[in-house]
């Protein structure tokens, strides 16, 4: 049985949780004249909450839009509709919009929603109602991750499935006009919710991607461009094959992002070049799609973005960067770019304009100057490489480190205290959080005698989780896997990194305490304050 953490021997100041109430507490204070809209979200709530049986319609769909559409409309700034979705998925907006919207959609025994509802010349006040709701989910999810995760979590993405498919019975694509509200919404929803933290597993069981596949065979360059989106921030490395199956998507989805820049407001199918450019990175997480982008001829495109917009369009242009630079032969054109590389290290240095911005920056450099250049693939012999290796006397006293996800930090704080009371030195990021993270990362990777991988679906697409893994295993440091996610099989370059390696389950599947005590014996002395022995190899499945 593990020991229970004392209190006292807690090292961690700022959860990450704190540190995200920290944020949303100055966005209160930036826009007190704000306060009778958030207010009147919270009526809202009230209403959807206790008034879902009085059928009073019209009453309810007055209500949304004055409160909800009209506010959305008044406050355009993008930290202004931050605040508001954050404040309806804190207030439980989510969760009580959608149960009335799933009440309303089987009060009218609906096989989907179609824009046969949108035009319904009754003026039918509870389908309005429905029609009102959906264009929150819709708006508020993309201003705000927090909302959509919310979304990508409720049992509306089912819903969504059931509209693809009866639009499909109606005609599909072919019958579809560019200003089709019920694909629009749809398709906009579940490419906000995938956009957010929400795990691509909840898009998989609600059978989104076969539902939108045939979307991409309109003729109309709009609807394929919005399902391109749909699809690329929602199917996994097994999956990419039904996108990728014709290479055109790539040179489609480059030509669009070359007009939206070409054009005075940096738009193109009225999508922004920053909602392009977030597609492509979605794109590029698959290592197959990597070199195949770069063939392309996409670091054109995006070295102007790197060099010459806007802040937000710099980061989204560094993120693909970032994430292409985990291929050795792209790294190797990136930097060999030398306008390209004093742009980066510009911006790198520069946190005034913005931090995120910075810290983007730091990653592309740090994986594109070769502090990450082992490249992780399989032994021939179908071994993974390289091997554990014995600690040398350098390593003792050295910490442990936890690489993990920010979604799975509650349970790492438990792990991570359990530690700390049985004699570990740990480092854990929410502990340091002045100065660069990749350069504090870095350190931490280089002086760990130990790397807890807390690995999940969210920590695979991460660029910061993957740069520390990959880090870790160029390094060749002792690595113990922690799965953080039920029944998630590791694969790609995740797989590689952590080979055969008997993982521990702490995805609440079984008693923390059990697992944590078999982890605690599994460490023995690495990273043990005092330890004064050599580290034991990894154990590994046999």
């Amino acid at each position: 049985m593990a020991a229970r953490p004392n209190i006292n021997h807690r090292i961690s100041k700022r959860s990450f949780s704190v540190v995200n109430e920290e944020w949303g507490q100055q966005l209160y204070n930036k826009f007190p004249q704000m306060d009778k809209t958030l207010k009147g979200f919270e009526t809202c709530v009230e209403v959807l909450s206790t008034k879902k049986h009085e059928r009073d319609f019209p009453e309810v769909y007055k209500m949304l839009e004055s409160k909800i559409e009209e506010p959305f409309e008044k406050y355009q700034q993008s930290e202004q509709r931050v605040l508001m979705g954050n404040h309806l998925s804190k207030i439980n907006y989510t969760s009580v919009a959608v149960d009335y919207y799933i009440m309303l959609f089987e009060e009218y025994d609906l096989e989907g929603f179609t824009d046969g509802i949108v035009d319904d010349e009754d003026e039918d006040a509870g389908k309005n109602v429905m029609i009102a709701l959906r264009t929150s989910f819709w708006n508020f999810s993309d201003g705000s991750h927090r909302f959509g995760n919310d979304i990508g979590d409720s049992e509306l993405l089912k819903y969504l499935e059931m509209d693809l498919q009866a639009i499909l019975k109606d005609g599909g694509p072919k019958a579809m006009d560019e200003d089709h509200f019920a694909f629009h919404s749809a398709v906009g929803i579940i490419t906000n919710c995938a956009r957010s933290p929400v795990s691509k597993t909840r898009f998989r069981e609600n059978k989104i991607i076969p539902a939108l596949v045939p979307f991409l065979q309109s003729k109309s360059e709009h609807i394929r461009l919005l399902t391109l989106l749909g699809l690329a921030h929602t199917i996994d490395d097994n999956e990419n094959h039904l996108l990728t199956a014709d290479n055109r998507i790539f040179d489609f989805m480059l030509t669009v992002i070359k007009e939206a820049w070409k054009a005075k407001d940096h738009r193109s199918h009225g999508l922004s070049s920053q909602e392009l450019i977030d597609g492509l990175a979605a794109l590029a997480q698959n290592d197959g799609n990597k070199k195949t982008i770069m063939a392309k001829g996409a670091l054109g495109i995006l070295k102007k973005v790197v060099m010459t917009g806007k802040p937000n369009e710099q980061e989204s242009g560094i993120c693909v960067l970032w994430e292409l630079a985990f291929l050795e032969g792209n790294r190797n054109i990136m930097k060999k770019d030398k306008d390209l590389m004093q742009a980066l290290e510009k911006l790198k240095n520069n946190k005034v304009v913005s931090k995120s911005l910075s810290e983007a920056a730091h990653g592309a450099c740090f994986v594109i100057e070769g502090k990450n250049t082992t490249p992780v693939t399989a032994k021939p012999n179908g071994e993974k490489n390289p091997p554990s290796s014995p600690a040398t006397q350098e390593q003792k006293e050295k910490h442990v480190m936890i690489s993990y996800n920010w979604a799975d930090q509650k349970t790492l704080i438990q792990v991570r205290d359990s530690l700390v009371v049985n004699g570990f030195k740990v480092w854990m990021d929410i502990d340091n959080m002045e100065g660069s993270l990749l350069q504090a990362m870095a350190e931490a990777v280089e002086n760990a005698a130990v790397v807890l991988v807390c690995y999940s679906e969210k920590y695979k697409i991460s660029q910061n989780c993957r740069t520390e893994a990959e880090y870790s295993f160029q390094l060749r440091k002792p690595m113990i896997p922690l799965r953080m996610q039920q029944g998630y099989v590791p694969d790609g370059w995740l797989g590689i990194c952590l080979g055969t390696k008997l993982f521990y389950d702490f995805s609440g599947k079984y008693p923390f305490d059990q697992k944590m005590h078999d982890l605690l014996r599994e460490m023995g002395n690495q990273g043990k304050k005092g330890a004064d022995v050599p580290i034991s190899p990894m154990t590994v499945v046999s």
